[in-house]
C-alpha cells in the first residue's frame, strides 16, 4: 500500500508540473533559470526519448503497460530479498514515471516535456522521465548486487 500512496504523490508532481507548463509556458515559450544554461520550454514531445518514434501513440501505450506488468512481476519475484525494499522503491519510480507520461500520450497524444538544459543538450524533458532514469539506474544497481539469481 506504501509504495502505491509513493506512486500516487510522485504521478501528482509530476502532473502538476506539465499542467502548469501547458497552462504558463505554452504561451511562454521558454522561461530563463540560468539564461543560456537551464530554461523552462514547452515541447510537445509525440515520439518516445529525444522523439524517436514519433507518433507511434498505440505502440508506446501497449509497450507501457508491458514495462510495467514485467516489473511489477519482477519485484514479486524478488519479494524474499533482503533488499526487496529498494527495488520497491525503484520500480515505484519507473512505474509512476511511465504511468505519467502514459496519461499525457493518452490524453493529448504527446508528452510534454518542460525541463530544458540547453548548455548540456538539445533535449527536454519532464518529472517523469526524471523518475524513469533514477528508477532505472537503481533497478540497474539492484539487479547487479542484489538480485536472487545471479
Amino acid at each position: 500500500m506504501t509504495y502505491i500512496l509513493i506512486t500516487f504523490l510522485l504521478l501528482i508532481l509530476d502532473q502538476l508540473t506539465k499542467m502548469w507548463s501547458r497552462n504558463v509556458l505554452a504561451f511562454r515559450g521558454s522561461i530563463p533559470v540560468i539564461p543560456g544554461f537551464f530554461h523552462l520550454s514547452y515541447v510537445e514531445n509525440r515520439g518516445a526519448a529525444f522523439g524517436i518514434l514519433s507518433g507511434k501513440t498505440t505502440l508506446f501505450l501497449v509497450v507501457t503497460i508491458f514495462a510495467i506488468v514485467l516489473l511489477m512481476y519482477y519485484a514479486r519475484k524478488q519479494s524474499s530479498n533482503d533488499f526487496s525494499g529498494f527495488l520497491n522503491i525503484a520500480v515505484t519510480f519507473i512505474i509512476a514515471g511511465a504511468l505519467g507520461n502514459l496519461i499525457d500520450r493518452s490524453m493529448y497524444g504527446f508528452v510534454t516535456d518542460m525541463i530544458d538544459f540547453r548548455g548540456l543538450w538539445k533535449f527536454v524533458f519532464n518529472v517523469a522521465d526524471c523518475y524513469v532514469v533514477c528508477g532505472t539506474a537503481a533497478l540497474i544497481f539492484y539487479i547487479l548486487k542484489f538480485d536472487n539469481n545471479k
